[in-house]
């Protein structure tokens, strides 16, 4: 065996031995994600709020369980779909109940300016913010009261592409979803999004108005993050 074949094994033992031993260097510092520190109930609600904080404008719709609605000035209201734009402008259709006719009527805040929908002439109708009906009503706000003053909070489930978070807040947090409240606690679920912490959906079970029935459920779902909707005064 000549000197020169020795030396040639002698160098693709080395080139092996090298490739080896940088396969397990890389193998060392990969990291194991399934041994990552899963996320507290109490860290998704702070991320969730941050997340949020970078909203301008979104789409969500109001909707009662197990109860009939939430009484506004002799109106029940059922339900409300709407959008708040960037600049904070607000515009909500909402179905109601006087008596027993059902009616449709709707708010738009534009600006400086307040239009209420006549429910029983179908008119728009300029308001003061304070005199307003819905004057109360600011989704932005009561959304970010809710993620802020939540307490007790437990993750129910995390395998789906949400997380679902439960826990109690006070009746008075959700003032500037319902306008004026009790003053017992609730209990609330936050639908959070695994990918950018937003919220999805949010479920307040128990009495918040005087009026309430004590198994009733309001659902907010929130959707179109960002997009833009231009609002503009219905009496041009």
């Amino acid at each position: 065996m000549t000197k020169a074949y020795i030396a040639f094994l002698i160098l693709i033992l080395l080139v092996l031995l090298l490739v080896s031993c940088s396969t397990n260097a890389k193998a060392d510092i990969t990291p194991d994600v399934s041994k990552a520190k899963p996320l507290s109930p109490d860290e998704i609600i702070v991320r969730s709020l941050t997340s949020m904080d970078d909203i301008r404008s979104f789409n969500f719709k109001l909707k009662h369980n197990n109860g009939s609605g939430t009484f506004i000035d002799g109106f029940l209201l059922t339900d409300a779909t709407g959008h708040v734009s960037a600049s904070d402008d607000l515009h909500i259709e909402t179905h109601m109940l006087f008596g027993n006719l059902f009616v449709k009527s709707g708010i738009i805040k534009s600006g400086t300016k307040s239009f209420v929908l006549n429910p029983l002439t179908n008119t728009w109708l300029e308001s003061d913010a304070e005199s307003s009906p819905f004057g109360f009503f600011n989704p932005k706000s009561g959304l970010k009261n809710m993620l802020k003053n939540a307490t007790n909070l437990q993750l129910e489930y995390s395998t789906k592409p949400w997380y679902e978070i439960v826990g109690s807040i006070s009746a008075k947090s959700l003032a500037d979803i319902v306008g004026s409240t009790t003053a017992n606690n609730v209990t609330i679920i936050f639908h959070v999004n695994k990918d950018n912490f937003r919220i999805s959906k949010v479920e307040v079970m128990g009495k918040v108005t005087k009026d309430d029935k004590e198994d009733i459920t309001r659902t907010i779902n929130l959707s179109g993050f960002n997009e833009k909707q231009e609002i503009h005064n219905p009496n041009p």
